[in-house]
Formats: structure tokens, sequence, C-alpha cells
């Protein structure tokens, strides 16, 4: 018999271990994935407009829901730049974060873990 036989005979006479084995691979290629790609950046000014934020942000943001207050959440990993030209600053990445909006679509505040 082959290499190649011995592993088809195997994976049949173990179904639920193979099946295990290759969840953990994906699960573990995902999470290495994630962890190598580099964060994204959403930057604002509290009281801009949404448009403005989403133009300076690199961070893929969902478009604000026309006369209603409400929140979006990023795409993927990013972080907070702060862009006010006094009080200025960046976070580190945050797995939770929303960026809520007003009626008028501005920026109205922001929540992170």
């Amino acid at each position: 018999m082959t290499v190649h036989n011995n592993l088809f005979q195997w994976v049949k006479s173990h179904k639920i271990l193979a099946v295990l084995a290759t969840t953990l691979f994906v699960v573990g290629a995902c999470k290495a994935a994630e962890l190598l790609t580099p964060a994204k950046e959403i930057a604002l000014i509290i009281g801009e407009p949404w448009k403005d934020m989403q133009a300076r942000s690199t961070a893929e943001i969902g478009p604000v829901f026309k006369d209603s207050n409400w929140y979006r959440q990023p795409k993927e990993l990013s972080y907070l730049r702060f862009a006010d030209t006094q009080y200025g600053f960046a976070t580190p990445p945050a797995k939770f974060f929303t960026v809520s909006f007003d009626e008028k679509a501005n920026v109205r505040s922001v929540r992170m873990s």
C-alpha cells in the first residue's frame, strides 16, 4: 500500500478525528490570518459628517441610516484615531468598536473595548 492509500484508509476509520483535525486546522489558519493582517484605522472627530469620517478612514464601515439615531461597526479589526488638532490620540486595535450617528448623519459617539 502506498502512503496515499494509508491516509485514506485512516480517514475512513477515524472520521470524527479527521473532521476535528480539519476543523482545528481551518480555525487556526483563520486566526493566524487575522493576527497577521494589520489593523485598519477609523479617524474621526465627534460632530463631523459621517461621510467625512468614512473618507478619512481606512477601515470599511457601513453607511448611515437616513433620519435615525443608530450605530455601525467596522468589518475588521480596527483602531481609533481621534483626529482633533488639539486633543488627537490613537488607541490600540479593538475587537468591539461602534461609531454612532444622529439623525443629521453626524458622528455622535464611539464605544470600544
